[in-house]
């Protein structure tokens, strides 16, 4: 049965960093968007022009994805971790 038990605890390390991962994704980018930094972001319009990023890669975007990942990560290494040292 140890096997298993240690099946369902890296399942609910993996269940619990994808939770916390999204949650800390969309707090970011809310608290990011609305302290403005999208919009601070390009100020000068002949810049802005020259150099318009994709439409999706907003400034609090990124940064939320880049936060997201690194908690997904982190968990994914805590399971892989909890597993290889049983």
């Amino acid at each position: 049965m140890g096997s298993a038990d240690d099946l369902i605890g890296t399942l609910v390390v993996l269940i619990v960093a994808l939770i916390v991962a999204r949650i800390v994704r969309d707090v970011l980018q809310r608290v990011l968007a609305r302290a403005g930094i999208d919009r601070s972001h390009g100020r000068d319009a002949d810049a802005a022009r020259r150099r318009r990023p994709p439409r999706g890669l907003r400034p609090s975007w990124v940064i939320a994805t880049v936060a997201y990942w690194s908690v997904l990560l982190t968990g994914v290494v805590l399971a892989v971790s909890r597993t290889a040292g049983s």
